[in-house]
């Protein structure tokens, strides 16, 4: 490697680590980390073997991904039950992740300042700061490693026929799938690199390993999913709508990074308008790619990049409550910085000016990161930048009513949770939270009211009878004493260890009129 690579490979890491330097003082969130690390018991019990067996047979989080549960246990052994260990070993992934799409580009290329450009725009971009401070989206940067170790291992197989890359390359995609499934698209990929940079014509049967890997996984995947796919809920049309709304809001979101935020609802059934408009939006980049498949190769590639990439996250299968993430474009977005990058002409002022443009929007996209940055403080500060930037967010409402409840700031709680219960009325979460909060200042009925249709919503919800006992506090307070009776009752039956339940029986039992 020449040494000018070198010092760029140096210089990308150190610029990304400094960037990413306050994710030192950077909290687990509320919002995931519990369940992947915090209150996890097999996690926090480190690596072991009943661990790692664990890890490869547990569809835990509605995800199979082995290699991020064992990245996790290993950062228990090492940094115990602190986080910046965590966090700054986010921060290196990232870094490293940085170097790799350089020497990737670089290799197949031939172009080392350009390639350089598209791995600062990538890094610096921030959308990237909700893969890097969040310890649960580890999975996103372990995957997005090994997807470009396979890449930079690909390179020599395509121009040398190199066995050990093609060897290298298939091993790196598997642990990537063990990480997180977001690259079942590589064997699609690898064909867009055919195309360009590599232009060596269609090659369908050296895909076929990758593609049998992109299967096994995508079993593996819907199998762990199948409690968390919500797709029978949202009619076809409107996840092909979903699909195209996505694409179009985060190419939007990569030239124009504002109003990022941690949750984007799905709405379930967009407005034809808005289904239309992003259809017409996306039609024109298409055309764009079309047209300049023989005189700028690179566009093609790059469009054709960022939708394939993205493609498995558009909600054709929905999985959970969001329309799309910042996190779903870690990968994807390399190639829209691609086409981006290798479409600055030659000329000198036409290039100076291009070259001007680019460190400004380096600078820019490193000050939002870090703007970005603050909002992962806290899990009150992440859902309330997400309410001020998004409409109609009842998980972000819900979210944000439990932690100012938290806090003792009920009467902002239960503002805030009623907003969620009018937005999603079915949401078992919001409504047994709003009883809680509407419980705390002294609205009894009314909590009564809305801890009884949670477990209306969802039975089981019950936490071992803890909404039963506080809808038996609601109830009392309401002046119901049998109705009270008869859920202290049932909460001593779920859970017979709590003592709670035998005291409230004791004392109504004995102020209670016969």
């Amino acid at each position: 490697m020449s040494a000018a690579r070198v010092g760029i490979c140096a210089a990308l890491a150190v610029a990304v680590l400094a960037l990413y330097a306050p994710v030192r003082a950077l909290p687990f969130l509320l919002y995931d980390d519990p369940q992947y690390v915090t209150q996890n018991p097999v996690v926090q019990a480190g690596l072991t073997l009943d661990g790692v067996a664990w890890a490869f047979t547990t569809g835990h989080a509605s995800n199979w991904h082995p290699l991020t549960w064992l990245s996790h246990m290993l950062d228990v052994e090492l940094f115990g039950a602190s986080p910046v260990g965590p966090h700054v070993e986010n921060a290196l992934l990232h870094a490293l992740c940085a170097v790799l799409v350089f020497l990737w580009l670089a290799n197949s290329t031939g172009s080392t300042w350009r390639s350089a450009a598209v791995a600062a725009l990538f890094a610096f971009h921030p959308q990237r700061v909700e893969s890097v401070a969040w310890v649960s989206e580890r999975k996103d940067l372990l995957c997005a490693a090994f997807t470009l170790l396979a890449l930079v291992a690909w390179t020599p197989w395509a121009r040398r026929g190199s066995r050990a890359g093609y060897g290298l390359a298939l091993a790196c995609m598997a642990l990537g799938l063990l990480a997180k499934p977001m690259i079942v698209s590589l064997p699609l990929l690898l064909l867009v690199l055919d195309f360009w940079p590599l232009r060596r014509g269609v090659r369908i049967a050296e895909k076929l390993p990758f593609v049998a890997l992109a299967l096994a996984s995508s079993v593996a995947t819907l199998y762990a999913q199948t409690g968390a796919i919500t797709s029978e809920a949202i009619p076809f049309a409107d996840r092909i709508a979903n699909a195209a709304v996505a694409l179009c809001s985060q190419l939007g979101r990569a030239l124009w990074p504002a109003g990022l935020a941690v949750l984007y609802p799905h709405p379930k059934i967009w407005p034809l308008a808005t289904a239309l408009a992003a259809g017409l939006l996306l039609a024109a980049p298409a055309a764009l790619a079309l047209a300049l498949r023989r005189r700028a190769p690179w566009v093609t590639a790059g469009l054709a990049w960022f939708a394939i990439a993205l493609g498995p996250t558009l909600g054709l299968v929905q999985v959970g409550f969001q329309s799309t993430a910042d996190r779903y474009t870690y990968l994807p977005q390399i190639g829209v910085w691609l086409a981006l990058v290798w479409s600055v002409p030659r000329a000198r002022a036409l290039r100076n000016a291009a070259l001007a443009a680019g460190a400004v929007a380096l600078v820019a996209f490193a000050l939002l990161a870090r703007a970005q940055l603050a909002y992962f403080r806290d899990d009150l500060a992440l859902w309330q930048r997400a309410l001020a930037v998004t409409e109609q967010n009842w998980f972000a409402h819900t979210e944000a009513g439990i932690e100012l409840a938290a806090r003792g700031r009920n009467a902002e709680a239960v503002t805030e949770l009623a907003e969620a219960t009018r937005l999603a009325p079915e949401w078992e979460r919001a409504q047994a939270n709003y009883g809680f909060a509407l419980l705390r200042v002294g609205r009894a009925q009314e909590a009564a009211d809305a801890l009884a249709r949670a477990l209306e919503l969802d039975p089981a919800s019950g936490g071992e009878g803890e909404r039963h006992l506080y809808l038996g506090v609601a109830l009392e307070q309401a002046g119901r004493p049998r109705e009270a009776l008869a859920q202290y009752e049932r909460h001593r039956a779920l859970a017979p260890d709590d003592p709670r339940a035998d005291a409230a029986l004791a004392r109504l039992r004995a102020t209670a009129p016969p």
